[in-house]
């Protein structure tokens, strides 16, 4: 999932057509932390590249809306990266790019046998 929570359902909903403007794909949204939360904002070209230029684009770009709309209440840090080497997939072509790899999966609530984490290949 690209996002979780209705927060950051409602923070994609606000960047992705400026993503998109920019020739960017979001990958995913986090809010986290406690007094002083992160968003937390991976995106990347169609092709799976992303440079810090381009990180620091999209975050020039994004700012203002997130000014304007202020979904979160408090103050915030705001981070915008490349997915990274341990890249979360979060979108089914994601899969498709990697059959074949090593991945752990980590589920937000316990299946039924009581475990959390996984490891496999895709």
């Amino acid at each position: 999932m690209r996002a979780q929570s209705e927060l950051e359902i409602r923070i994609l909903d606000m960047i992705e057509p400026v993503a998109a403007g920019l020739g960017l794909d979001v990958v995913r949204v986090r809010v986290m932390g406690g007094q002083t939360p992160t968003l937390q904002i991976m995106a990347e070209q169609p092709d799976g590249s992303m440079s810090v230029a381009q990180c620091a684009k999209f975050s020039r770009a994004i700012s203002p809306i997130l000014e304007a709309e202020d979904p979160i209440a408090t103050e915030y840090h705001l981070e915008v990266s490349s997915p990274g080497i341990d890249r979360p997939l979060t979108r089914a072509g994601d899969f498709a790019n990697w059959v074949g790899h090593e991945i752990k999966v980590e589920l937000g609530t316990p299946g039924p046998d009581g475990r959390k984490r996984f490891h496999g290949w895709i």
